[in-house]
């Protein structure tokens, strides 16, 4: 069945009596926004805002049912008459789910991309690419690159990068497989196509390494080097520096070609005993830049971790010295904090800093096997050396770093990958990037990276955008700042966003950013993906704590018991605090001690935006009057004289309201 409602390329829509025929105009917007949010309501201030750019005039409710009258016109004469509803505050369109090509692509993208991540054989990994690339193949241009709005345009640019994204996971995946032979002029044209795309230039590499063409691998990394360079003033991205240096020390390659006369040569160089195995020369070529990060309303954790990291420290009742956690929510900067912080203790680790992302693109976790070789390869060890068992590889690794200042960086590190990093005595330090707190590694000091302050975060801003332009507008500073919730993934893709129109008043942007239901879109800007972020946390929460998080969002920023969990959850007292704790320990619900030795939490931060857009996307209809119910129970428990029909209650579409204030 071909979609009737296309919107993944230019507009089409197609109706059993003919194609739909739209001029550029306010129509095409207006349509564009029922069907990116296809059988939800869509409010008329969200319609307006994408037809005038957030410039509505007074006589915005007359031109829209002007342009709705218009479509619905349109539609009855194509045989789709009824798809256009009126409901408040707004208007719906009504469609099944396999009528819209973003609703049959994010179907069929969830299912083959849970196959792809868990790699259970070769056999249901070609399956899940094969599903995936049919998904894909209902892309046929850029997504809406035809409807004339600004705010459209930005959905339709989140829906490019999903795009690409899906096909990385896919073309990793058949890396995986073999298959690079397949994929190597895909993969080329896709470089070109994107050249600062780091992520798809180090996936070149890696095939051209697996089909044995080690020098056009190489080639790839210099073009990176001087686009990277001569457009950005940076470093090219640690993957690519990482996989440079493996093919640089690499003398086996899966094509079995010959080695060229520079590769006999490195050989010869590197195959002394191995008590003569030269000395790490590694400074910062490991790590990643971020150049744009500071430690503004950092300093007590930064303080806190160098003590940690002294051999003459406190590390704290139990932990190792030399070994130190940072958590904290999505976006808060774990590894901007780290990895800044690895950069100003350089001094104190002489012999060099090493760095890896423990989770794959896929978020599947990279086996120590792995990060081994390539620590073992940057340490000097030739690929002919690298020892075949983890236990070998380990225990050569441990003997290598003795007697030697080496700082040592595991990003997205879970707990049963970092045991054979860890080396006895004090001259070594691991710093571990964890999304939870350390909880079975008792020796690990723990530094919990919690959301900035106003201040602390309009500082942050002000570097990013000028101290003069937060100076000239400080009010309209601070408003924006609170708006970002203290993260600094957010705050950056906001700079980002400010710094392409530096003759914009902050004030046009407050008003921009004061609608909850588009803020995660306007804070996704220049590569900077705070709904990703997000979303990556909440998709690895267990079922049942995703459908806690999803219900706390119809209890607002009201806080809560442990027996209102119990009560939305409809469970038996108590059973919902496990799954409390889950949220707790990520950081994505606050716990505050009340005066009568009992606990009070509130679900803060832009998770609950992400949470509530994912309730309104899963919404069952039969479901829903059970929610409303067990939120009535819960506000009997919680406040038992008020009655079940609480005014308070949220709206039945959840987005017709607007809210201008922080975001905590």
């Amino acid at each position: 069945m071909e979609p009737v409602f296309r919107i993944l390329g230019p507009l089409r829509l197609t109706g059993p009596a003919g194609q739909i025929s739209l001029p550029a105009g306010r129509e095409r917007v207006v349509v564009s926004q029922l069907i990116l949010n296809a059988n939800k309501v869509v409010s008329v201030e969200r319609l307006a805002d994408g037809v005038w750019n957030y410039h509505t005039p007074s006589t915005v409710r007359t031109q829209i049912q002007i342009c709705i009258s218009r479509l619905r016109r349109a539609f009855d004469e194509a045989g789709l008459s009824g798809r256009i509803v009126t409901s408040r505050p707004g208007y719906q369109l009504v469609a099944d789910q396999d009528e819209v090509d973003l609703l049959v692509f994010e179907r069929e993208v969830s299912a083959a991309l849970r196959v792809i991540k868990q790699r259970s054989s070769p056999e249901a990994t070609a399956e899940g690419v094969a599903i995936a690339r049919r998904a894909l193949g209902l892309f046929t241009g850029e997504p809406l690159a035809d409807v004339g709005s600004e705010v459209v345009q930005s959905v339709a640019r989140q829906l490019a990068q999903r795009r690409l994204h899906v096909l990385e996971v896919c073309l990793d995946a058949q890396l995986d497989l073999g298959q690079a032979a397949d994929i190597i002029d895909e993969l080329a044209g896709l470089v070109a196509e994107h050249p600062l795309h780091g992520r798809l230039r180090a996936l070149n590499m890696k095939a051209l390494q697996q089909l044995g063409r080690r020098a056009d691998a190489l080639t790839v990394y210099r073009e990176a080097l001087r686009e990277y360079r001569d457009r950005l003033g940076l470093e090219p991205d640690p993957e690519l520096r990482q996989l440079h240096e493996t093919i640089l020390h690499d003398m086996s390659f899966r094509g079995g070609k010959a080695r060229d006369h520079e590769e006999t040569r490195v050989r010869h160089a590197s195959a002394a005993p191995h008590g003569a195995l030269r000395r790490p020369k590694l400074g910062r070529e490991l790590l990643p830049v971020l150049g744009s990060f500071h430690l503004d309303g950092r300093s007590e954790e930064l303080c806190a971790l160098r003590e940690a990291l002294r051999p003459s420290g406190a590390a704290g009742p139990g932990a190792r010295r030399g070994l130190v956690s940072v958590s904290g929510p999505p976006g808060v900067g774990k590894t901007a904090f780290a990895v800044e912080a690895a950069t100003r203790l350089a001094p104190d680790y002489p012999d060099g800093q090493l760095y890896h992302d423990m989770r794959r693109v896929d978020r599947t976790p990279v086996g120590p096997h792995a990060v081994l070789a390539t620590f073992l390869r940057a340490l000097g060890v030739p690929s002919s050396q690298v020892p075949p068992t983890l236990e070998e590889r380990s225990a050569q690794y441990r003997e290598l770093l003795r007697g030697r200042r080496v700082l040592v960086v595991l990003d997205n590190a879970q707990d049963r990958q970092i045991l054979p990093f860890l080396t006895d005595g004090t001259d070594r330090a691991v710093i571990l990037v964890t999304r939870v707190p350390w909880g079975t590694q008792p020796m690990a000091h723990r530094i919990r990276l919690g959301h900035l302050g106003t201040d602390a975060s309009v500082s942050f801003l002000a570097r990013l955008i000028g101290a003069s332009r937060v100076s000239a507008e400080s009010e309209e500073a601070r408003r924006l700042a609170d708006r970002c919730a203290g993260l600094p993934l957010a705050l950056t893709a906001l700079a980002s966003r400010l710094n392409r129109r530096p003759q914009w008043p902050l004030a046009r942007y407050v008003k921009d950013l004061k609608d909850d239901s588009v803020l995660l879109d306007q804070l996704s800007c220049g590569g900077f993906d705070v709904r990703g972020a997000l979303l990556a946390d909440y998709e690895d929460l267990r079922c049942a704590a995703r459908l806690l998080l999803r219900r706390l969002t119809l209890w607002g920023e009201r806080s809560f018991s442990s027996a209102v969990v119990d009560e939305l959850l409809g469970c038996a007292p108590g059973v919902g605090m496990g799954l409390l704790d889950d949220l707790v320990e990520r950081g994505l619900v606050d716990v505050r001690p009340d005066g009568d030795a009992t606990e009070s939490y509130r679900l803060v931060g832009l998770m609950r935006l992400l949470a509530r857009e994912r309730m309104l996307a899963q919404r069952d209809p039969t479901d829903e009057a059970a929610h409303m119910e067990c939120l009535r129970e819960a506000l009997r428990t919680a406040m038992p004289g008020r009655a079940p029909s609480t005014p308070g209650l949220p709206d039945r579409q959840g987005w017709g309201t607007r809210s201008a204030g922080p975001i905590r």
